[in-house]
This record gives C-alpha cells, sequence and structure tokens, in this order.
C-alpha cells in the first residue's frame, strides 16, 4: 500500500460499526461511495432500504453487468415479503411498497412464510399492469 494511503487510514476517526477496508475504498472511490451515501441520506422511507437489499441480491446471484427494472421489483418484493407479511411490520405511512407486498400476497395466496423462490415465480408470472390494476389504479 502506498505510504500517503496508509498515513490517510491511520488518522481516520472510524464510528465502532466502520471498517478499515470501507474506510481504505471510500480513500480509493470518494466520488462512488459520496453517491451511494447520498441514496441513504434520508432515509425516512423504507423502500430505499428495500432497493438496496434488491440491488445486492441481483449482483450476488448474476453477473453484475444490466440489473433489469422488473428484476429489482421482483427482489424488492421478496426482500420485504417476511417483514410485511409474517412479521406484520409497517413500511411507514408514504411507503407503498407495503401496499403491493400484501396485494401479491391476496392474489398468490402464498403463506405468510412462504419461501423466497415462491414469491419470486410468482412475482415474475405477474405483469406490472396486473399488480397495479389490483392496486386500484387506473390503467398501466
Amino acid at each position: 500500500m502506498e505510504p500517503a494511503i496508509e498515513t490517510a487510514i491511520e488518522n481516520i476517526t472510524l464510528a465502532p460499526h466502520e471498517s478499515p477496508a470501507l474506510a481504505c475504498m471510500a480513500l480509493h472511490y470518494p466520488e462512488k461511495t459520496y453517491f451511494l451515501g447520498q441514496v441513504f441520506k434520508d432515509t425516512t422511507n423504507s423502500y430505499k432500504l428495500v432497493w438496496f437489499l434488491a440491488v445486492l441480491s441481483l449482483l450476488k446471484r448474476g453477473d453484475g453487468r444490466t440489473l433489469r427494472l422488473s428484476d429489482v421489483f421482483t427482489e424488492m418484493a421478496i426482500a420485504a415479503w417476511h417483514p410485511v407479511c409474517l412479521f406484520r411490520l409497517s413500511l411507514g405511512r408514504q411507503d407503498k411498497l407495503q401496499d403491493v407486498i400484501l396485494k401479491i400476497q391476496q392474489l398468490s395466496g402464498l403463506r405468510p412464510n412462504a419461501s423466497p423462490d415462491a414469491v419470486r415465480q410468482f412475482v415474475k408470472s405477474l405483469t406490472f399492469c396486473e399488480i397495479y390494476r389490483n392496486l386500484g389504479q387506473p390503467s398501466c
């Protein structure tokens, strides 16, 4: 490692939950970590966290070159399934993801403890227009 970087890392005051590896990454790629940090600057709505979990899941499972929006939405449904259906957590008043998950559960008949694969299979079988229409929206 370059001496300047080593000195910079030694001078960084880390919070108890931060790792030195992440601090090193921030030094090497400050513009990338800055923009990612801005996504989570105001997390009054949980969809941001669920979106991030969905993206991480897709990157872990796929080639990581492209992410289809429909796959991100599917993974968001999977990430939010157990908190909403099984544990009955509220995602917040403004967050509409909970309404979508409950509607998917109603349409699918899946149990609250359904496996991620079962949720994925059902959500992939729907079109966005079907979900949109079932939420009481006029048309797609």
